[in-house]
C-alpha cells in the first residue's frame, strides 16, 4: 500500500472494477403444422442467444406424410404387347433435421460464420393395381423405399475495408447418401394358366462434395466497381447397384471451376454491368475422362427514363454439367418394358440468355413487361431406343434447344392490400422437332387488416414438354389460399388449403420408336386438404443480433 494512505489512516483498499451490461439477443421459436384430417405436418424448434459480437443459433425439426393416395391410369405399349392399367400408390415418409450457426465479430472489420448440418429422411410407397395385358387379365404390385440425406459443415469468413470494398471466402464439405430400393410383383392370368414375374433393383450412392469460394467485392469509386472471384466444386459419387453380384460400382467425378472479373458503373440514369470469366469442367467415369474450358460472362445494360420507367437488358452465358445420375450406366427401372440407363460420354451443356425487361410504376400501380431467349447447345434430352422385347430411355447431347417467352407482372398496392397478376406465352423446340407453345397464368393477392391477413397464390400453365413426352395439366399447379392471426405479440396462429381448385390432375404422353405410354395422374390426397399452423415466437433485444451472412448451403 502506498505510504500517502498510510498517513491518511486508511488501512485497506477495495478495488471494484464495474462490468458493463452487454444486453443478451434471445431468440425463441416453436411452430408446427399439420394437415386436417392428418397427412403431411412438421414441428420445428428454433433458438439464438447472443450479443452484438456472438451469437448460437440452432434449430431442430421432424417431419411426416401418412397415406398420400395417388391415382394412375396408365395405357402403355410396346411393338406388339400392349396393356391397360388402373394403379393406386400410398406414400409415408419421416424425415429430421437439425443445425448449428456460429457467428462471431470480432471487430467492426471482421466477420465469421461456421455451420453444422444433418438432414435424413425415410420415404416408403407401395402401389397396387388391375389391369388387361393383350388378352390377359393383369395384377402388379409394388413397392419403393428411399432413404437419403447426409450432413454438412461449412465455413464463412468477411473482412471489410476502409472503402467499403470486401473480401470473402467461403468453404463447405457434404457428405451424401442415397439408398433406393424398387421390388415389383406382375402376375398374368388367364383361363388356362397364371404366370408370375418378380423384378427388383436396388441402387446405393455415396457423395463427397467439396465447395470453395473466394470473391472481392470493391466499393463505388468514380471510376465504378470492380470485383473478382474462383469458386471450384468437387463431386465424388459412388454408385452401388446390388441387384447384381457381385456388385456393380460406378465412380463419377466431376469437376468445375469458375475464375471470373467484373465491372460495373453507375452513370447518371445509365447503369452498366460485364462480368467475364473462364471456367474449368471435368468429367470422369468408369468408361473414361474428359476436359473442357468454357467462358462465361453476364452483362447488363439498364436506363432510368422519366417519368418512373426503366429499361433493363441482360444477356447471360453459362455452363451446366449433366447430373451423376445422367451419367450412371445402371438401370434404374422395374418396368419391364423399360429400362432406364446414364449415359456416361454425355458433355456439358452451353446455356445462353437474353432478357429485355420494361418497367413503369404509377401512384398504387406498378407493371413490368418482358422479353426472354434462351439457347441450350450440346442440349442434354431424354430419348428412347429399342432393344427387342424392351426399350431404352437414355440420355444424349442432341443440338440446341431454344426457348422464347413474352409476358407481363402487373402489381396494384393500397393500403393493407397488394393484387399481383403475371402471364407469359412461350414457344420452345427441341433439335429436330416441331415448335411447343405453352401459355402460363398466374396471381397472388395479400390483404392485411389488423391482426388478420389473407393471402392466396394460383398458377396454371397448359402444358410442358421434354424431348421424349408431353404433359398437359387439367387444372393449376398452385391454388392455395391461407388466412392467418397474429393473436398475440408472441402467438401466430394460420390455417388454409394448399390445394382449393377441386382433384389436381395432369395427363403425361411419351411416344418415340415402338414404345408408347399415357398417364394420368390423380393427387387425391394432396387436394382440398385444410391445414393449421401454430407458431410461438419470443425476441429480446432484438438490437443486437447478428445478421446471417452465410452464404445459401
Amino acid at each position: 500500500m502506498n505510504a500517502k494512505y498510510l498517513q491518511m489512516g486508511v488501512s485497506k483498499i477495495i478495488d471494484i472494477h464495474l462490468k458493463r451490461n452487454v444486453p443478451l439477443y434471445t431468440f425463441v421459436d416453436f411452430r408446427t403444422r399439420h394437415d386436417i384430417p392428418l397427412r403431411e405436418g412438421f414441428g420445428a424448434a428454433n433458438f439464438e442467444v447472443g450479443t452484438s459480437k456472438y451469437a448460437i443459433s440452432g434449430n431442430l425439426s421432424g417431419d411426416y406424410m401418412r397415406n398420400d393416395k395417388v391415382n394412375n391410369a396408365i395405357s402403355e405399349a410396346s411393338g406388339n404387347n400392349s396393356r391397360d392399367l388402373d394403379l393406386n400408390s400410398k406414400s409415408r415418409s419421416l424425415g429430421y433435421d437439425g443445425q448449428l450457426l456460429l457467428k462471431w465479430i470480432p471487430k467492426p472489420t471482421e466477420y465469421f460464420a461456421g455451420v453444422m448440418k444433418k438432414r435424413m429422411s425415410y420415404n416408403r410407397k407401395k402401389g397396387e393395381g388391375h389391369g388387361v395385358y393383350n388378352n390377359s387379365d393383369y395384377h402388379t404390385k409394388q413397392n419403393n423405399r428411399l432413404d437419403e440425406g447426409g450432413w454438412l459443415g461449412a465455413v464463412y469468413y468477411e473482412h471489410s475495408f476502409n472503402d467499403d470494398s470486401r473480401f470473402s471466402a467461403f468453404a463447405k464439405y457434404n457428405r451424401g447418401k442415397y439408398n433406393e430400393e424398387d421390388r415389383r410383383n406382375d402376375v398374368y392370368s388367364t383361363d388356362v394358366n397364371s404366370d408370375e414375374r418378380k423384378y427388383w433393383e436396388f441402387e446405393k450412392s455415396n457423395r463427397n462434395q467439396y465447395t470453395l469460394t473466394i470473391d472481392y467485392d470493391g466499393a463505388e469509386h468514380d471510376y465504378g466497381n470492380i470485383s473478382g472471384g474462383n469458386n471450384f466444386v468437387h463431386t465424388n459419387d459412388a454408385n452401388y447397384d446390388q441387384t447384381v453380384n457381385p456388385h456393380d460400382k460406378a465412380h463419377v467425378n466431376l469437376v468445375s471451376n469458375y475464375s471470373y472479373a467484373s465491372y460495373s458503373k453507375m452513370c447518371k440514369r445509365l447503369f452498366v454491368m460485364g462480368s467475364i470469366g473462364l471456367q474449368y469442367m471435368h468429367i470422369q467415369t468408369n468408361d473414361g475422362s474428359n476436359s473442357w474450358w468454357r467462358p462465361r460472362a453476364v452483362a447488363t445494360v439498364g436506363l432510368n427514363l422519366p417519368q418512373s420507367q426503366a429499361v433493363r437488358l441482360i444477356y447471360n452465358l453459362d455452363n451446366e454439367l449433366p447430373l451423376s445420375s445422367q451419367l450412371s450406366t445402371f438401370n434404374h427401372s422395374t418396368n419391364p418394358w423399360m429400362k432406364i440407363e446414364g449415359n456416361p460420354y454425355l458433355a456439358p451443356m452451353e446455356k445462353h440468355g437474353v432478357t429485355l425487361m420494361y418497367d413503369k410504376t404509377f401512384s398504387k400501380f406498378t407493371t413490368r413487361l418482358f422479353t426472354e431467349y434462351k439457347q441450350h447447345k450440346n442440349m442434354i434430352e431424354k430419348f428412347i431406343t429399342n432393344d427387342g422385347d424392351y426399350s431404352i430411355q437414355s440420355y444424349r447431347n442432341n443440338g440446341s434447344w431454344h426457348n422464347y417467352r413474352v409476358g407481363g407482372i402487373f402489381t396494384f398496392r393500397t393500403n393493407g392490400f397488394r393484387a399481383t397478376f403475371r402471364c407469359n406465352w412461350q414457344q420452345e423446340k427441341y433439335y429436330h422437332a416441331s415448335s411447343n407453345d405453352i401459355v402460363e397464368l398466374g396471381g397472388n393477392l395479400k390483404w392485411d387488416f389488423g391482426k388478420f391477413f389473407v393471402y392466396s397464390d394460383i398458377l396454371w400453365k397448359n402444358k410442358s414438354y421434354t424431348a421424349v413426352c408431353q404433359t398437359t395439366y387439367q387444372n393449376p399447379s398452385i391454388a392455395h389460399v391461407q388466412v392467418a392471426w397474429q393473436t398475440t405479440k408472441s402467438l401466430y396462429i394460420s390455417a388454409g388449403l394448399p390445394y382449393f381448385w377441386g382433384v389436381r390432375a395432369e395427363k403425361t404422353m411419351t411416344n418415340q420408336g415402338d414404345y408408347s405410354n399415357i398417364t394420368k395422374t390423380r393427387f387425391k390426397s394432396s387436394s382440398l386438404r385444410p391445414w393449421i399452423l401454430i407458431s410461438w415466437t419470443i425476441r429480446k433485444n432484438t438490437s443486437q443480433s447478428i445478421d446471417d451472412r452465410m452464404p445459401n448451403y
